[in-house]
């Protein structure tokens, strides 16, 4: 339900002012006082508030927050499969074609080189993906999925769909499409 002001305040343009009254959401939806900023949030092309900002008047804590409990419950489900979150993203990256070396999957899945050779290590452990001498580079990699990799992959998928839509159930079709809009507008512009 923290999810629903988010998308509400995403949601307001420069154009019109939207005051998102979250003493009213609170009563409303039942979500615990604790988890909203005290102070009403008006937006008109730059944050502002009538008493004071704070944590849970914070986009940036919103989405992490949000992030952190979708990766939570992703990872919940996974368990039984061996795989994270963090696993899971280089698995549909080289299912989907996305990234084939350890340079193109840093920048797709949006993590460090390290992070990426330490994800590599592992899904290579439990026998996922395999790296390759480059065709044309002998200094490069090449990243694929084994057969096992490939096998799993659908099903993992199957826990992704599954799990956004949970977290998205409080949305109708319309907000959905808006709040991933606007997800991926505030995402493409980030730094590499």
């Amino acid at each position: 339900m923290v999810g629903r002001t988010f998308v509400q305040f995403l949601m307001a343009t420069t154009k019109e002012v939207k005051e998102i009254d979250l003493s009213k959401y609170r009563r409303e939806s039942g979500v615990a006082a604790d988890l909203l900023d005290p102070c009403r949030v008006k937006y008109s092309g730059k944050m502002e508030s009538e008493k004071r900002y704070g944590l849970h008047g914070s986009m940036g804590y919103l989405v992490n927050r949000l992030a952190g409990s979708m990766h939570a419950a992703f990872d919940r489900r996974a368990e039984a499969l061996d795989v994270t979150a963090a696993q899971w993203a280089v698995l549909i990256a080289l299912f989907n074609d996305d990234a084939a070396t350890p340079g193109e999957l840093t920048r797709f899945v949006g993590v460090d080189g390290a992070a990426i050779t330490r994800l590599l290590d592992r899904l290579e452990a439990k026998g996922l993906v395999a790296r390759e001498p480059h065709a044309s580079d002998r200094r490069a990699v090449m990243i694929r999925l084994t057969d096992a990799g490939r096998r799993l992959t659908p099903q993992i998928v199957a826990i992704s769909r599954e799990e956004n839509e949970r977290f998205l159930e409080a949305l109708n079709m319309e907000e959905r499409e808006q709040f991933l809009t606007l997800l991926h507008q505030l995402v493409r512009d980030l730094p590499a």
